[in-house]
């Protein structure tokens, strides 16, 4: 990854980051992932389908690791949030959308 500027890390830096992070995590129940930064921290948001497992805490936690494997500057909370589907997945002003499966529209 690049070095981040005086704002961190630019936001094309930063997808690529965790869309790389998320390469082997992305279990079926994984709706959406979203992220963003505030301050010196960058935030990632999962939104699972069903309960939520141990495997899932998992994978959030690697995917963190990974990230601030990119950017060693920044801290990196993870959450994860169950919303099952057929529940619609809002965007959250300020959060970009990293990943987001494909839903039937019945």
């Amino acid at each position: 990854m690049t070095a981040p500027g005086p704002e961190g890390p630019s936001r094309s830096a930063l997808l690529a980051s965790v869309n790389r992070a998320l390469w082997g995590e992305i279990s079926t129940a994984v709706r959406a992932v979203f992220y963003k930064v505030e301050d010196d921290c960058t935030l990632i948001r999962f939104v699972v389908d069903g309960p939520i497992t141990a495997s899932d805490r998992e994978s959030v936690s690697c995917v963190g690791g990974e990230v601030v494997a990119d950017f060693p500057e920044l801290r990196v909370e993870e959450f994860i949030d169950r919303v099952d589907a057929p529940a619609r997945l809002v965007v959250q002003p300020g959060w970009d959308v990293a990943f987001i499966r494909k839903e039937s529209q019945d």
